[in-house]
């Protein structure tokens, strides 16, 4: 859904209305330049969910450059940073003995990565 769904829809968004916060009530129109996959879909709930629950979130870590690029800054509500990203960040330093975690890093998708994710 991210790929064939959500970025398409962002940048088509984009193309027509320009960057910035997407409304919540948006919902993608069923008709050309909009993916048809799309069609129907609530792209403003979605992104909601995104800032507020995580949801997707590693598509949109691994996306965050992308998102900014459009001019969509999808910033984390605190509540899904402690759900999402601290329990990561804890786990890193237990794994590595220390808090910064280097700008290449990349999560391994195995035990006990995939357990927080």
């Amino acid at each position: 859904m991210w790929n064939d769904v959500i970025i398409p829809s962002l940048e088509t968004y984009v193309d027509i209305f320009g960057g910035g916060k997407i409304p919540q009530k948006f919902v993608v129109p069923s008709e050309v330049p909009w993916p048809e996959e799309a069609w129907g879909k609530n792209l403003g709930y979605i992104l909601s969910d995104l800032r507020s629950k995580g949801t997707y979130f590693g598509f949109y870590g691994r996306d965050i450059e992308k998102l900014g690029e459009l001019g969509l800054n999808q910033k984390l509500s605190s509540r899904a940073w402690k759900k999402r990203v601290a329990p990561l960040l804890d786990l890193y330093m237990e794994l590595h003995g220390e808090e910064e975690v280097p700008h290449d890093f990349v999560i391994p998708l195995e035990t006990p990565w995939d357990e927080k994710m």
